[in-house]
Formats: C-alpha cells, sequence, structure tokens
C-alpha cells in the first residue's frame, strides 16, 4: 500500500465464499420460483377453488423448462463436471433445489474454471441458458407471460362485453314482460268486471 525499498511478495487467492454465496442465491432464487408457482398451483378440495395458477398451463411451461435447464449437462466440459449434480446441487421431490456445501467447497476448490463454465459457457452454460430463457418470459409485448396476460385481459373484457349485451337483453326482457303483465291485470279488471255485470243481469232477471 506505500513505496517500499525491499521486495515484497503479493498473495491472490480466488475468493471462493463470495462465488460460493452467488450458487447459493443462485439456488434460492430458483426454490423462489418453484415455491410461488406451486403454492399457486393448489386445489381445495373442501372449498374446490384452486390457487391462482391452478391448470394454468403457462406456470406449468415456465416449470418444466427451468428443470430441463437445471438437469441437463454442458457438452464440452470434463466428464465429471458437466452438471449441477456434480458440484453437489440436488433436486428434491418438489422440484426445489438443495446443496451439498461440502461439495461445492470441494469444487469451488479443485475445480474452479470448470465450475465457472458450468455456469457462464457462452452455448449451454446452465446461469446463461436460464438467463436468457427469464429475459425471453419477461419480454415486453412478445415474452410468454406479457402474452398470456394479454389474452386474459382481452378475455375478461370479451366477458364484460357479453355481460352488459346480457344486462340489455335482460333488461327489455323485464320490461316486456311488465307491460304483458299490466296488459293482463289489465284485461283481468275488465274480465272482473264484466263478470260482476253478467251476474248482477243474471240476478236481475230471476235466475
Amino acid at each position: 500500500k506505500k513505496e517500499s525499498t525491499s521486495s515484497v511478495t503479493l498473495s491472490v487467492t480466488n475468493d471462493t465464499d463470495a462465488i460460493s454465496a452467488k450458487i447459493q442465491s443462485f439456488v434460492s432464487a430458483y426454490n423462489d420460483v418453484i415455491n410461488y408457482i406451486a403454492s399457486n398451483s393448489t386445489y381445495d378440495t373442501k372449498t374446490h377453488k384452486g390457487g391462482t395458477l391452478f391448470a394454468e398451463a403457462t406456470a406449468r411451461g415456465i416449470i418444466n423448462r427451468l428443470r430441463n435447464i437445471i438437469i441437463s449437462g454442458v457438452p464440452g466440459l470434463p466428464a465429471d463436471m458437466r452438471a449441477l449434480s456434480q458440484l453437489g446441487i440436488s433436486t428434491n421431490r418438489d422440484g426445489t433445489l438443495s446443496i451439498n456445501t461440502s461439495t461445492l467447497a470441494s469444487k469451488l476448490s479443485s475445480d474452479l474454471d470448470d465450475v465457472a463454465n458450468l455456469f457462464t459457457d457462452s452455448s449451454n452454460g446452465i446461469g446463461n441458458e436460464i438467463y436468457d430463457y427469464a429475459d425471453d418470459v419477461t419480454k415486453s409485448i412478445t415474452g410468454t407471460i406479457d402474452i398470456k396476460v394479454d389474452g386474459f385481459q382481452d378475455t375478461v373484457s370479451d366477458i364484460t362485453d357479453d355481460i352488459t349485451n346480457l344486462e340489455q337483453r335482460l333488461s327489455i326482457t323485464e320490461d316486456n314482460l311488465r307491460r304483458q303483465f299490466a296488459s293482463l291485470e289489465s284485461l283481468l279488471g275488465s274480465l272482473n268486471t264484466q263478470g260482476q255485470f253478467l251476474g248482477d243481469f243474471i240476478t236481475a232477471l230471476g235466475y
């Protein structure tokens, strides 16, 4: 840090702790997506109500694509460092990921370059693939999510128009029924009057 008249030895080491923290953040973010979709895809058999994403094909498609990326190997890398499982990252039964920190620490110490390539290989790196897929899914206007949202909004708009039209038709039908009912009441009143007149007439005739 200052000028010295004697020789200075400078040692440089890889900050594997920081790299490990970033990998754990990656796994945590992945798990957040899986858990969010899972928690909103439930179905309550008692109330017969489903979550916001229940039976939603787009959500299932996102999960399936992410899982395929996670379990796929990266061609061209050493045979013992082509998949996240070899890094100590395993898939749980619920689809989330877990990290064997001992295995991860060992790989970071012995195969740091291969670990980096596993995530950042320009062609098939798992980190790059997930980033590109997330960018495509969330892209404005042309992204999968935006397209789905637009579709829902169009459906809601169509249903709203249908409700408005139906309400207008019901209003017209109600008015017609009221007029018909009023006519029937008038006719019934007239018939009652005629009946009373006929009754009085027959009585007057002595029958």
